[in-house]
This record gives structure tokens, sequence and C-alpha cells, in this order.
């Protein structure tokens, strides 16, 4: 069954719930920049690229509402490992290392407009910030992680720790949807839900 989106709740209690400030790449703080929260945006991309990827649209808002906040223009070049990775650019927090290494499976994908957006892209940080292309590659990474692991608690925190992350946590007999921000991901799903 289909869940309907609904996005009156933005304004109340999830909010201050889940925070103005997202958790970023290794837990640390995302600076949130350029302007105003955009999930209508963002949830138009969501359902677009979504579609294509297998990837329930919910699951897309509540990563870009943890990563962002829903800010296209979010930018993290402060923690050591997002540095080393290029940085963490858009609504979905993308590190410049993974654009560039999704970027030759989505120029080749099978789907025209996935194609056509993958080659648009410059190949820079910055590029990352035009919500259509921080979606897109964000919803790819989503894809391939829901592939290998199909629970959304084991996608977020996957998407969070990276899926060899997860699978060391797995091994060890340990929860990965447990730690916070997988949790903060689900919160803001189900609310989304």
């Amino acid at each position: 069954m289909a869940r309907r989106l609904d996005w009156r709740w933005i304004g109340g209690g999830i909010a201050a719930e889940l925070g103005l400030l997202a958790l970023g790449p290794g837990g640390g703080y995302a600076t949130l920049t350029a302007g105003p929260a955009q999930q209508g945006a963002i949830l138009v991309q969501a359902q677009k690229w979504g579609a294509i990827f297998g990837v329930p649209a919910d699951w897309i808002l509540a990563i870009a509402k943890v990563e962002s906040g829903w800010r296209p223009g979010a930018k993290n070049l402060t923690s050591a490992g997002d540095v080393k990775r290029g940085g963490a650019w858009g609504s979905m927090q993308v590190t410049l290392s993974t654009a560039t290494g999704l970027a030759p499976s989505l120029r080749a994908h099978s789907n025209a407009q996935v194609r056509a957006a993958a080659a648009s892209w410059d190949g820079t940080g910055p590029g990352l910030l035009d919500v259509s292309l921080g979606v897109l590659f964000g919803t790819a990474l989503l894809g391939k992680l829901k592939a290998e692991f199909n629970e959304f608690g084991l996608v977020a925190a996957a998407y969070n720790r990276g899926a060899g992350g997860v699978r060391k946590m797995l091994a060890a007999n340990k929860d990965p949807r447990g730690v916070a921000y997988a949790v903060k991901a689900e919160a803001a799903r189900e609310a989304i839900a």
C-alpha cells in the first residue's frame, strides 16, 4: 500500500524534535546554508527518482530531512572525513567521492532521464547543490543500499556509516538500526508517512 505524503506536520513538533541542524555523515552537524527548506521541490524529485530506482519517496524525504533539514544548499565541509571525500553537498549530503563513483553508472543507466541528468553534472561538489542532481545521486545510492539491506533502518544506517560499516555491525551481532542517525531517520520517516 502506497503511503500518502502529508506536509502539514512540518510546522509542528517534529521540526523541533528533529532539530534545525541535521546530523551529517560521521555524526557531525552539517552547515546549513542557502536559504529555506525546500521540501516541496525535494518531494517532486523524490517521486521522480524514487520511481526509477525503486526507493519509496518517504525514505528519500526522511534522509533529506536528517541530512540537511530539506535545504538543497547545505554544505558540510567541516568534518575531516567529509573534507577528505570532497565535502558533503546538497539536500542529500552526497559526498563528492560518492557522486564521482556513482556518475559512470548513472551516465550509462538504461533510463534516458537518468543519463541526461547525470551527464549534466559538472563533477564538482557545488554542482550537487542542484535539487534534481543532489536527489538523483542520493536516491541512486539509496537504491543500491535498498537492494542489499531492503529495510529502511538498515538502509539509513548504511547511508550514514557506509554499507561496510553496517555489514561489520551485523557480523558482530550489533543492530545498526539503534545508532542515533538511524533512529532520527526512522522518526522522520514515520512523521512523513
